[in-house]
């Protein structure tokens, strides 16, 4: 059984830039025991952001998908010729 109680810092090395939609399995959750306090996470350019809200229930730590562009466009783009 792993038992935590510190906190959690990632950094990036290398250059290394995660992509969106992107997990990563820090810790198997069926040994952990105890609670993290702080997560500490480096600012992620040109990719929205972490979401480390299934950490503590699945050990996993994920980059924030982006958001469907193309619809949304469509959209914007059919609502703008409605207005003619």
């Amino acid at each position: 059984m792993l038992e935590v109680g510190g906190n959690l810092a990632v950094e990036l090395l290398d250059g290394f830039v995660p992509e969106a939609d992107a997990d990563f399995r820090i810790f198997d959750v069926g040994t952990l025991s105890g609670a993290l306090p702080s997560v500490l996470l480096p600012d992620l350019p040109g990719v929205p952001d972490w979401d480390s809200s299934h950490l503590d229930r699945s050990g996993t730590l994920s980059v924030i998908p982006e958001p469907a562009s193309l619809p949304l466009l469509a959209l914007g783009m059919l609502l703008a010729w409605r207005r003619r």
